[in-house]
């Protein structure tokens, strides 16, 4: 499945790489980083690494309950950026509520020890800004 997301403000196309990853948890907030490929690097490396590494994580922050869903995008132009990963969260904050980044700071750290490669993320992205949703009824 193709899904396409047009965001005016900054006028960027989203593809998607998955399917949406998620819990059955209702999704308060959306959380899109847009990502570019750092130079040296590849859009297929920056997609490796991010489904690596930044999947590895969201699943257990899913688990753990501090967040909903996770996917990554396409960016179409990719002008602007080449991926946004969009992250879902159970409360309006997002990854400002004081327990989420809590849990989600053990979660990274646990990942660190398992994954010396983490620490290479800025071979591959940089990032190109952010936007945060919030869900209506």
């Amino acid at each position: 499945m193709r899904i396409f997301i047009t965001v005016m403000a900054s006028a960027v196309m989203l593809a998607s790489c998955a399917e949406p990853v998620g819990s059955t948890n209702k999704t308060e907030l959306l959380q899109v980083t847009y990502l570019k490929v750092a130079e040296g690097s590849s859009p297929s490396e920056l997609e490796a690494f991010i489904k690596k590494h930044w999947y590895a994580m969201d699943e257990r922050g899913v688990q753990r309950g501090i967040f909903t869903s996770y996917a990554l995008y396409e960016c179409r132009p990719a002008e602007t950026c080449d991926f946004a990963m969009i992250v879902g969260y159970p409360q309006a904050r997002g990854y400002d509520d004081e327990e989420t980044q809590k849990v989600f700071q053990e979660i990274q750290a646990q990942h660190r020890t398992a994954n010396p490669d983490y620490a290479d993320q800025s071979r591959v992205l940089n990032f190109a800004g952010s936007l945060s949703v919030i869900q209506t009824d």
